[in-house]
């Protein structure tokens, strides 16, 4: 009877010769002499605005002379024959002085301290303040003074094509600028409006036509008008504090139970009113914006 058991030895398998991982370890120095220190194309993304292409050809040529030499040299000095077609020294094509300059240039040009967190910041930014707010857009990225942020801005409108996805970032930006835009002109024709009266909280005359609507009256519109005018368009949350706080309004359980929203809502209902007696002239025009580079965006039609 079988009392023991004596587990057999494991098979060993033989490594295949592997070309690549040996090139590998000998430019790495591993077994061998040690290699030439190359030079390395650094990671960069679109929105960091290096011409990435031509960079890459100068280090690839860069980094293929320093390979062919040190192979040449190592060879040599080993005494091993040169293999059939092998480039000799008169051979290798080197980087020219003007060559080594522009990739310092290249270099030198791209923005490589900015993450992909800096870039969305500037990006949003943009679209809060328009692009002609550059002191506004520079507190909103962190870890950026103002000349690093204006260097930036205007490199960005000069070359804002090479991003890939730049026609979707434009669009949101120029959403941005035109809310900002109808914001200035409705606080414009809300203080026309009210400068026409010497007591517009008590004077104020809105021109209804079909479209009074039966759950505000006068004296609520006329608030909503006047102090929305003070306070700043989009300030709902400030307007329904101080329609609380306003003492016409004690017993008015109506108007003190809207909510912002509501009140935002029925503020742009007596503006498309207001708006229906500016004249024709001001509708369609469109506030240009400094792109940074000196050059003015052109209104819509």
């Amino acid at each position: 009877m079988l009392t023991t058991w004596i587990e057999p030895s494991k098979r060993e398998r033989k490594k295949n010769y592997n070309e690549d991982q040996y090139f590998k370890s000998q430019m790495s120095g591993g077994g061998g002499p040690k290699a030439p220190k190359l030079p390395k194309m650094p990671q960069t993304y679109d929105f960091q605005f290096y011409n990435s292409k031509r960079l890459t050809e100068l280090i690839d040529k860069e980094k293929n002379a320093i390979i062919q030499k040190w192979e040449i040299t190592e060879r040599v000095k080993n005494g091993d024959p040169a293999p059939e077609g092998a480039p000799t020294l008169e051979d290798i094509v080197e980087m020219t002085p003007e060559e080594l300059e522009e990739k310092e240039d290249l270099l030198s040009e791209g923005f490589q301290e900015w993450s992909k967190r800096d870039f969305n910041n500037y990006v949003r930014a943009c679209e809060k303040y328009g692009r002609a707010a550059l002191d506004e857009i520079s507190s909103e990225v962190d870890g950026k003074v103002r000349d690093d942020v204006e260097k930036y801005h205007k490199t960005f409108w000069k070359r804002h094509k090479e991003i890939a996805d730049y026609d979707r970032i434009i669009k949101k930006i120029e959403a941005g600028e035109d809310k900002i835009h109808r914001r200035l002109e409705i606080e414009r024709i809300l203080k026309g409006k009210v400068s026409q009266s010497k007591d517009p909280f008590n004077q104020l005359k809105l021109n209804y036509g079909q479209n009074k609507g039966k759950a505000f009256n006068e004296e609520e519109d006329r608030y909503m008008i006047c102090m929305t005018e003070k306070l700043g368009y989009g300030n709902w949350e400030d307007l329904k504090a101080e329609i609380r706080a306003a003492w016409q309004f004690r017993f008015d359980w109506f108007i003190k139970s809207r909510t912002p929203t509501e009140l935002g809502r029925r503020v742009d209902t007596l503006i498309r009113l207001v708006e229906k007696e500016e004249p024709s002239e001001h509708s369609g025009k469109r506030k240009g914006y400094d792109d940074g580079g000196g050059s003015a965006k052109k209104s819509k039609a």
